[in-house]
């Protein structure tokens, strides 16, 4: 899962942070947009430091954990954020891509189902479902998501490859064939 929609929050505000940890903030949501994953994992480990429940903060250390490829250090982060925030489905998605590349597809299976509750509209969501189910062999849950991505996004190309390669592992040749062609 490879395509990961990087989970920030829209803007950093906080009534509770102090002014210089809205700024280590604002400054790790530049790091993490410009892909210096390492520097943004420092600035959050000294915003954690200070607020250590700071939520935009776990999360952020999630999104920087999962682009260096430390998937169970980005699951334990995403994990304390949604503690405090546990309907956000950009964290949930976090959570759901990070098990999955961890190697946990079931756990992978019910974050991304949580996300997909709870932001319904988002093909992304439907589409990393989708992979994951595949990938538990429960093929006819993961066509079903696979088409919801593609009702989604009719443009979605990971999606529409999958959800071929789904049919054809059924024996839907024709199916995969007429996927492939739209």
């Amino acid at each position: 899962m490879r395509h990961v929609p990087v989970w920030l929050p829209r803007t950093v505000t906080a009534r509770s942070l102090s002014p210089a940890v809205v700024n280590l903030l604002q400054r790790a949501q530049g790091e993490l947009a410009r892909r210096q994953f390492d520097a943004a994992a420092a600035t959050l480990a000294s915003v954690l430091a200070q607020a250590p429940d700071c939520a935009p903060a776990l999360g952020m250390s999630g999104v920087a954990a999962q682009m260096q490829g430390r998937h169970d250090h980005a699951a334990v982060f995403f994990r304390k954020a949604l503690e405090h925030q546990p309907r956000d489905a950009g964290l949930q998605a976090g959570l759901g891509i990070s098990l999955f590349e961890a190697g946990d597809a079931g756990g992978a299976v019910t974050a991304l189902r949580r996300a997909c509750d709870l932001a319904p509209n988002v093909a992304s969501g439907w589409f990393n479902l989708g992979r994951a189910l595949k990938l538990q062999v429960r093929t006819d849950e993961a066509i079903e998501a696979l088409r919801r991505a593609l009702r989604l996004d009719p443009s979605h190309v990971s999606a529409r490859l999958t959800l071929a390669d789904a049919l054809a592992s059924i024996g839907e040749i024709d199916a995969a064939a007429s996927e492939l062609r739209r």
